[in-house]
């Protein structure tokens, strides 16, 4: 009976001993909160560790002389003497930590993968330093060896002499398209990359790998960033701005991205040589998220609404031109005016598997949505003048005698929707020396085009139909009009394009050799192509920085 008194009576004491506590909150030099900071007893085994505030509470022994340690790395470790606290006694003790440092060895860091691969790595910075009307990164490509640009206000680019429409776009691994019907400078507004958003940028001019796609000429390879710590960004100018946002959450799962543009080129346009009231306003949203599920399975979100306007009411132009022998000078009066919209919606939800440091699976879906419409009706009438050549006259440079007159009228009614839906897979296996990749898409499209397009050129006004001298016309009822250019097309489209590849890569030594193949197939005209491919990457040791590649493939491109 006693023994069973006595053993809750000596639970209660040991409670009741160890409860004094020592609390208090832990800061840097420049009084900011120190969250995980570990506090301890010295050579027992009891501690805490600081919450987001920077707060701890430490119980202690009592009638007893402790040492309580505080580390953190960066900082250098704190032991602080806790004078004898009586039972029940609470002690706060603030603590500030000083930072540590610590000279290492010179480390140096090399992208292996993108030095054996057909890729140029572009510094971010250098595409914000770079002056030029697009502000893109498509600006510092034209500036790439074998890399060319029709137009200045242009962001399409030419590789090696192709199209510029034979270059393949990607962000975060996903295909993104841009506007179809843009058919000049001025009426191009922003790029979708944006480069506040970027972290890595990667360019291949050519030999590219099977696991890209079915384009020709070039590959653009954008990642945006996974932010670390908040921040934001502002940029204003007479041309428009731009500003951004990042962060992340306090336990670092989710982190989040969104930018918006707005851009005009009206000061520009207005030092072309065509004087008009220009009107284009150019602007977009853009925003990133990704969200850590645990540490296998991830989670993102790539979303773009973009909405581009270009109106433009002309008025003159005047334009010399010849050689010093023949001196010409064109004046054109114009009367109609042009007005385009163009509005894209894009979204890709994707997630990753990683259930170790070898294998990754990736799973998206995305959808690309497209309202274009292009309408304009322009009336020029032309003047060539023929200017006064001889320098020893009072009237050299003026316009000497009429060379030809003439009119001509622009017309179109041109409309385009498309929309692009798709579910893709991608996978690695990455085992040391030897590289496993392979991927399929299935993917839907549905497109919309309507165009109607005519060009009239009556160069000596006879070219509109005149009455006959005959009473009521009957001897020619049928009289037309002979259109210069004529373009009336109306396509309904709906079809599926699969593709798929795989792809291996060796390293042997300093050579790596990669091969692969990809296959796709089209069910509007029922053709299946392969697309073999192979590279090989020689990278010596030497004491300057060489990588030899050499790469071969047959490479096919659809329409669309």
């Amino acid at each position: 009976m006693h023994k069973g008194l006595l053993l809750p009576l000596f639970l209660l004491f040991s409670v009741l001993g160890y409860s004094q506590t020592i609390n208090g909150t832990i800061t840097d030099e420049q009084n900011n909160s120190l969250l995980s900071v570990n506090i301890s007893i010295l050579n027992q085994s009891m501690g805490a560790i600081s919450d987001e505030n920077g707060k701890y509470s430490l119980e202690i022994p009592p009638n007893r002389s402790v040492v309580v340690v505080y580390s953190f790395i960066g900082y250098e470790m704190e032991k602080i003497r806790i004078p004898m606290l009586k039972e029940g006694q609470n002690y706060t003790l603030n603590i500030q930590l000083k930072t540590s440092s610590t000279l290492l060895e010179d480390v140096i860091i090399t992208d292996q993968k993108s030095r054996k691969e057909s890729f140029s790595r572009i510094k971010p910075k250098h595409v914000s330093v770079l002056p030029g009307n697009s502000g893109g990164i498509e600006a510092i490509l034209k500036t790439l060896p074998g890399v060319s640009s029709a137009n200045e206000l242009s962001s399409q680019y030419s590789v090696r002499g192709g199209n510029f429409d034979e270059n393949l776009v990607y962000v975060n691994g996903i295909e993104v398209y841009r506007p179809f019907l843009v058919r000049s400078g001025q009426q191009e507004g922003l790029s979708f990359v944006n480069t506040d958003m970027v972290s890595s940028i990667l360019f291949s001019a050519g030999g590219f790998d099977a696991k890209y796609g079915d384009k020709m000429s070039s590959v653009l390879d954008i990642t945006y960033k996974r932010p670390r710590e908040n921040a934001a960004t502002l940029q204003l100018s007479l041309l428009g701005g731009a500003a951004h946002f990042e962060g992340i959450t306090k336990n670092g799962r989710l982190s989040y991205l969104i930018g918006a543009r707005h851009k005009t080129s009206q000061y520009l346009l207005n030092s072309l040589d065509t004087e008009a009231d220009y009107s284009p306003k150019f602007s977009d949203i853009q925003t990133f998220v990704n969200f850590e599920l645990n540490t296998n399975w991830q989670i993102s979100f790539l979303g773009n609404i973009s909405s581009n306007q270009y109106q433009m009411v002309p008025k003159n132009r005047d334009t010399e031109f010849g050689t010093v022998n023949e001196a010409l000078k064109l004046t054109i009066y114009f009367e109609g005016q042009e007005v385009d919209k163009y509005q894209t919606y894009f979204g890709a939800l994707s997630t990753s598997y990683q259930p170790n440091t070898k294998l990754q699976l990736q799973f998206t879906t995305s959808a690309f949505r497209t309202f274009e419409q292009e309408n304009f009706d322009i009336l020029g009438e032309y003047w060539l003048y023929q200017l006064e050549n001889n320098l020893g006259s009072d009237n050299f440079g003026d316009i000497a005698f009429d060379r030809g007159v003439g009119k001509y009228i622009n017309h179109a009614r041109n409309s385009l929707n498309a929309t692009v839906t798709n579910f893709s897979h991608k996978g690695n296996y990455n085992n040391e020396s030897l590289k496993f990749d392979w991927g399929f898409r299935v993917q839907k499209e549905e497109i919309e085009d309507k165009i109607s397009e005519w060009n009239l050129i009556d160069s000596a006004f006879f070219n509109f139909p005149h009455p006959d001298d005959n009473i009521g016309d009957t001897a020619n009822p049928d009289q037309q009009i002979i259109m210069s250019e004529l373009l009336k097309t109306q396509i309904n489209l709906s079809s599926y394009r699969n593709s798929g590849y795989i792809q291996v890569s060796k390293d042997i030594g300093n050579l790596t050799i990669t091969g692969g193949t990809r296959g796709s197939y089209w069910t509007y005209n029922e053709e299946l192509l392969m697309s073999p491919r192979v590279s090989l990457a020689y990278a010596p040791i030497w004491k300057k920085d060489i990588v030899f590649r050499a790469a071969s493939g047959i490479y096919y491109q659809s329409p669309f």
